[in-house]
């Protein structure tokens, strides 16, 4: 019953003219059956007895509104009305809080929107919080190579695990891969995930056209048996056709048959990249992968999920698992496993996490900077709505007339504050609906500073609305509350009032706006504080010694994935393609590595000096090289010998280490000519040159050990190599010319070129990205304040210029007036700056894991932050000033 009753009270209050027009017609034939009623009687004015005798009519129809509708709802629409039309009436102060909303609103949507899809976003699969990723529970004492920055176990550990675990219902496991597309595709490559067989049935993907992958297809000596396209693949190069299935596609120079499509929607389970298409992992090796890693049981390379049985929690699968695990990894230890190694890959034990987010490299790059970039900016929308305020407590006391005549007719003061929020919710509603549009396109933006490299699609979800809602009323209340209640103070007495002097604005309004602006410059040297340090940290990164010459080095990426060739006869390609690039014109040098420095991939050994205890060992970085590594790199010898043809495959093994390599193992007196121990390989390696310390995976990392080893003594079983060319032509240029170098090899097979350079600046992209945006928000943030000032100090001269033209009068200088004018700003600018200060000072040890060569509490930014700052206020303040000093004494004596 009371459902019903506010049902129809709000169908009453939509359909208000219509009732009212009802009630009106009602009321008159009412009055007229009244009127002649009274007539009948004797009444000499029957219509004036009757209305007598009914009372206020207006009264009647209110009370009748009171029982048929919702008065609040009423109120609220007329408000909405009065709102609109009085800021239609004030087009300039409309359209700049609309577009200060509408920046501010939109940089912490778009903000949000990448910090939401990094952080929080589940995958597009059945179920997602129902899965788990399987890992190792201490990676402190791991040993061995690994292939992906994830969680990863190695495929004899994958293949006991699957068979033989009964924690979950279903499990799986993945790997990425780049396999080559036919040129026809238009595309260089195409992003591929190596899956077992479980992996579409465990994520719960269904097939859009043909079938997906089953266990029958993943089985050892598979080959390459067949291929799974994604829903977009198919769509942008297959043209969406049910006939591609069946066909042959081109990966790495095979054909191979495409089964079926996967789902729309559907895009893998890494975060930030999209598959084109899906193979099992029994065809690693033979389409065109590193031999030996469905069996080597020391890479780890396959990252395993589970999806969690109905009725099971994550804490009771990790401990399942820690019961289970030793007889998994007993089981798949490795043959000829060196004694003191296979003690502590015994000991190892798994563990689950939640994995119902998938994994991702965007979120362990950007998950904690973006949380930097919300807070900057809420700052500036902070910094936009003290803006705001000034602005809308300099419209209000334009209206503080107007006000004071509501309230002598009868209005309360509670409904004048009412109205003027309801034009400040205006604002921000129409502020937001703005701001969406800018926060879509400024998160467009932000993923492009990204990379390339990553694939994130983001759209407008219930989510974003939703932040934006909020963010809309906090702003709101932030910018419109106290400057409504401070405006709407007036008393009916003030009608009788001028407008003038005495209505323009109190001394307590004053302080007030002045406290306002005094917020924006302290928020605004935190702003800036922040950019100076990561813009400093970024150049620092640009300038630091990595121990190598880049300058005019270009990495040459030859791609044998297309060649089914044996070892020796990869390794005579190699060295004939070489052999060709040292000898095309403009090239200086060229050398083969295994690790391109910075260039974001590494290899550990873990080594011990000779005649040690060799279950102790030390984990260095190690790189394989050719003899013409140091000269290509510009890299001195300052110890012993490089590398020669004596070193071959046949000869005792030999060692290139670093400063400090000698001193993490403690070598004493010279290290060349001493022995060191791999224990992995049972083998002993002479130390034969020791070169200077250099970057070896970043440019952040402090000297690490780093042991240099021949390429020849190596095994080097990659799909690809890279060559380290010096030269001075242009990598344009030197593309082309490399490419018809190798091609005289009559190998066929595909060479990238790119400058170390440029390789080196693609691994600062989250550097950049922190200091571009935190720069570009903290030059938001002083021009917002900055017209703060303005607004403030140009309100003051107005407000003070009868006094100016009397102090004028009395012999006051212009250069009186305007230090008087500047010695007031410079007071509230003042307080901002130490307030700001303080707080800067107190949050930079926050940055501390993204400062570099700089101390967060280094004074040196916050001193640069306000005096930048500091001249913009003065240069703000100054035109006001300056106006009122040139202000003629008679004109201001006038003014009242």
């Amino acid at each position: 019953m009371r459902m019903r009753e506010w049902l129809e009270r709000l169908l009453g209050t939509l359909g208000l003219r219509r009732r009212d027009a009802e009630l009106e017609e009602e009321l008159r034939a009412h009055l007229e059956l009244a009127a002649e009623d009274a007539g009948r009687r004797g009444a000499s004015d029957g219509m004036r007895a009757a209305r007598l005798r009914a009372g206020g009519v207006a009264q009647a129809m209110d009370a009748v509104r009171d029982q048929r509708g919702m008065w609040w709802l009423d109120q609220l629409a007329r408000d909405t009305r009065h709102g609109a039309r009085a800021l239609r009436r004030s087009p300039a102060f409309t359209s700049v809080a609309l577009l200060t909303l509408a920046l501010g609103i939109g940089a912490n949507g778009a903000i949000f929107q990448l910090l939401d899809a990094i952080r929080n976003r589940t995958l597009s699969v059945h179920d997602p919080a129902q899965l788990a990723v399987v890992r190792l529970a201490d990676m402190s004492r791991w040993k061995g190579r690994r292939s992906t920055t994830y969680p990863a176990l190695t495929n004899p550990l994958w293949e006991e695990f699957r068979d033989h675990q009964r924690e979950f219902s279903g499990v799986m496991a993945w790997a990425n891969m780049e396999l080559r597309l036919d040129r026809s595709f238009g595309a260089p490559v195409a992003s591929a995930l190596l899956v077992s067989g479980e992996f579409f049935d465990v994520l719960g993907v269904r097939a859009h056209v043909g079938r997906l992958l089953t266990s029958s297809d993943d089985r050892p000596g598979c080959g390459t048996p067949a291929v799974v396209v994604s829903h977009g693949f198919w769509q942008r190069h297959l043209g969406g056709s049910p006939g591609a299935v069946g066909s042959a596609l081109s990966l790495n120079g095979r054909a191979v048959p495409i089964i079926g499509v996967t789902q729309p929607g559907f895009s893998g389970v890494e975060l930030g990249r999209s598959f084109d298409v899906a193979m099992p992992i029994c065809s690693h090796a033979s389409i065109g992968g590193e031999p030996g890693w469905l069996t080597n049981g020391n890479m780890w390379w396959l990252t395993v999920m589970g999806r969690i049985a109905p009725g099971q929690s994550l804490d009771q699968i990790k401990a399942q698992l820690a019961v289970t695990s030793p007889s998994l990894f007993e089981a798949s230890l490795p043959a000829n496993f060196p004694p003191d190694l296979a003690k502590d890959y015994l000991s190892f034990r798994l563990s689950a996490a939640p994995g119902a987010t998938g994994v991702s490299t965007l979120r362990q790059l950007y998950a904690d900077p973006l949380v930097i970039l919300q807070a900057t900016t809420a700052l500036v929308l902070l910094i936009a709505c003290t803006n705001l305020a000034n602005l809308v407590l300099a419209r209000a006391s334009t209206r503080r007339h107007e006000f004071a005549l509501r309230l002598a007719v009868g209005g309360s003061w509670g409904r004048l504050v009412g109205q003027v929020m309801v034009e400040n919710a205006l604002l921000s509603a129409g502020g937001a609906v703005a701001g969406l549009s800018c926060a879509v396109v400024l998160s467009r933006l932000l993923v492009g500073l990204l990379g390339n490299s990553f694939s994130l699609e983001l759209g407008v979800d219930l989510r974003l609305i939703v932040f934006m809602s909020a963010v809309a009323f906090l702003t709101c209340l932030t910018f419109g509350l106290i400057p409504a209640w401070r405006a709407c103070r007036v008393t009916a007495a003030d009608s009788m009032k001028s407008t003038g002097r005495t209505l323009s604005g109190s001394g307590e309004s004053t302080s007030l706006r002045r406290a306002l602006v005094a917020t924006q410059v302290a928020c605004s040297v935190v702003l800036l504080v922040g950019a100076l340090l990561f813009m400093a940290t970024l150049r620092n990164l640009l300038a630091v010694d990595t121990g190598f010459d880049a300058d005019d080095v270009h990495v040459a990426r030859i791609d044998f994935s297309q060649l089914t060739v044996d070892q020796s006869r990869r390794t005579a390609l190699i060295a004939d393609a070489l052999d060709r690039i040292q000898q095309t014109r403009g090239v200086a040098s060229a050398a083969e590595v295994r690790n391109v420095p910075l260039g974001g991939t590494a290899n550990t050994m873990f080594v011990s000096p000779n005649g040690g205890d060799a279950s102790v060992t030390t984990a260095v970085r190690m790189n394989a090289v050719d003899p013409h590594y140091l000269d290509t790199m510009g890299i001195t010898l300052l110890a012993g010998r490089n590398f020669d043809s004596r070193d071959s495959r046949a000869a005792p093994r030999v060692a290139i280490v670093n400063q400090s390599f000698t001193r993490r193992l403690g070598i004493a007196g010279p290290p060349v000519g001493q022995l060191i121990r791999r224990p992995a390989q049972s083998d002993v390696l002479e130390i034969v040159g020791v070169v200077p310390d250099s970057k070896y995976i970043t440019l952040r990392e402090d000297p690490i050990p780093i042991i240099l080893v021949p390429m020849a003594q190596t095994v080097d079983q990659r799909r690809f190599t890279d060559i380290l060319v010096r030269s001075a032509i242009p990598t344009s240029a030197l593309s082309s010319a490399l490419t018809n170098a190798v091609a005289e090899t009559g190998a066929g097979v595909h060479v990238d070129v790119k400058a170390l350079n440029d390789t080196i600046r693609d691994g600062l992209v989250r550097e950049r990205l922190m200091a571009t945006l935190s720069a570009v928000f903290g030059v938001l943030a002083a021009l917002i304040a900055a017209v703060g000032l303005y607004g403030v100090m140009s309100y003051l001269v107005q407000r003070r210029t009868n006094e100016i033209g009397i102090r004028m009068a009395l012999g006051a200088t212009r250069r009186t007036i305007l230090r008087m004018v500047l010695g007031e700003m410079s007071r509230t600018v003042l307080i901002g700056l130490t307030i700001g200060a303080a707080i800067a000072f107190a949050v930079a040890g926050s940055a501390t894991s993204y400062v570099y060569g700089l101390q967060p509490h280094d004074v040196r930014p916050i001193a640069l932050a306000c005096v930048l700052l500091g001249a913009t206020a003065l240069a703000a303040g100054w035109l006001p000033a300056r106006r009122a000093a040139r202000l003629p004494p008679v004109i201001a004596l006038r003014e009242e």
